[in-house]
């Protein structure tokens, strides 16, 4: 049987050696298709997640200071101009916290401090970024009510973190320069909103009132638009001649709130290219390995193709005998490369508070996509083998 096949012994390590080789890029090259799968599904996740608002068509103006104490004559004129559905000022933009600030909770140890991201906003901020109140009892703030100046709002986070069991009857206690404490009520609980980014988990969070006349160098003014197209344009350029005429020749820098939210995202965008590019290389190694070990095989193996083809063997029995060892050795590369695809992706993963976890489906399009490619690549090999003359094949020596 060993002649038949043109086995020969001296040359069996030679042949071990390849098929470690071929199993080591093949399990490396499905491995990274898995990788680069899973890190383009959880940016677009991250992408397309619903932060808590409406982050679209959001306009933020960050350098605000030029307009002093006129930052809220100024969002009134710019809702006037069409196209403009509100304007907001506060102390930052959702999706950034600027200030994390100290607090206490009456009937709590004095000793004990809460951290909350505090954010200063004006009547118009829900309105503008249209996030959600959780529960009928839950209310924003009132230009009508007077006592709303001393009044905050925190999200469903702080409740459960610093365990307040009845919220609206919570005061927040906050010492003031002067020594003085601060009394804050709780008029509000918001749905859990996505104040950072996507890598940080949702963390307690306070709205407070802003007086119109409240001065802060990072007192940002966010305007919601109603225009698509060439109508954004228009309006912007409305709101830069508002601009210029309260502030004089000040620079007119924005930028859209979805553009930036999305920047915080360009180490997953870098890594996912880095990832395919690596797929694509490896992958090809990886063909180049399979076609030297099939051209090898299909040559060891002519005489045995011959007599199998002499004895009435189909073109399709000749071709899976050539490839059925590339089979074996594809199927053993997919299941050591889920092995550690599985282990170094899920533990990557576990970085993202909110990710996509585990997608049985990814593994299979790899494992599937591998498989393909290697097929495609031995077929032609295979194909030549199975198609030959068993009257010269039989001379082979």
């Amino acid at each position: 049987m060993e002649g038949i096949k043109g086995d020969k012994r001296g040359k069996r390590g030679e042949g071990t050696l390849r098929r470690i080789l071929v199993i080591a890029q093949f399990t490396i090259s499905v491995g990274i298709i898995v990788a680069t799968l899973i890190v383009s599904h959880q940016l677009k996740f991250m992408l397309d997640k619903d932060l808590g608002y409406d982050k679209e068509q959001l306009v933020v103006l960050q350098r605000t200071y030029p307009l002093k104490t006129g930052v809220h004559a100024f969002c009134r004129e710019v809702e006037k101009i069409p196209g403009v559905v509100s304007a907001s000022s506060s102390t930052t933009f959702l999706g950034f916290d600027n200030s994390t600030e100290s607090y206490m909770i009456q009937g709590r140890e004095a000793s004990q401090n809460f951290l909350f991201a505090t954010n200063y906003v004006d009547y118009d901020f829900m309105k503008t970024y249209n996030f959600r109140l959780a529960g009928s009892l839950s209310r924003f703030f009132d230009p009508d009510n007077p006592s709303d100046t001393s009044a905050i709002l925190i999200n469903q986070a702080a409740v459960e973190e610093f365990e307040i069991n009845d919220p609206y009857s919570a005061v927040i206690l906050e010492t003031s320069s002067d020594g003085d404490t601060v009394r804050l009520h709780v008029i509000g609980v918001v749905d859990d909103f996505h104040h950072g980014s996507l890598r940080e988990a949702v963390g307690p969070y306070m709205m407070r009132y802003k007086e119109e006349n409240f001065e802060y160098w990072t007192q940002v003014i966010t305007f919601r638009l109603g225009v698509a197209g060439k109508g954004v344009s228009i309006a912007l350029n409305q709101i830069k001649e508002v601009w210029m005429e309260m502030t004089g020749d000040a620079p007119f820098q924005f930028f859209f709130l979805d553009e930036e939210l999305d920047n915080y995202y360009k180490e997953e965008r870098r890594t996912g290219r880095i990832s395919l590019l690596f797929a694509i290389l490896t992958t090809f190694i990886a063909c180049m390995g399979l076609f030297g070990l099939t051209l090898h095989n299909t040559k060891r193996r002519t005489r045995e193709i011959g007599i199998r083809k002499a004895m009435g063997a189909t073109i399709g029995e000749v071709m899976l005998v050539v490839s059925r060892e590339i089979l074996w050795l594809m199927t053993i590369s997919v299941l050591l490369a889920w092995i550690a695809a599985y282990l170094f992706m899920q533990n990557w993963l576990e970085g993202f508070p909110f990710n996509i976890g585990f997608q049985p489906w990814i593994y299979l399009v790899a494992a599937i996509s591998a498989m393909i490619i290697a097929l495609v690549t031995v077929s032609l090999l295979a194909w030549r083998a199975a198609r030959s003359n068993p009257a010269k094949t039989l001379h082979y020596e």
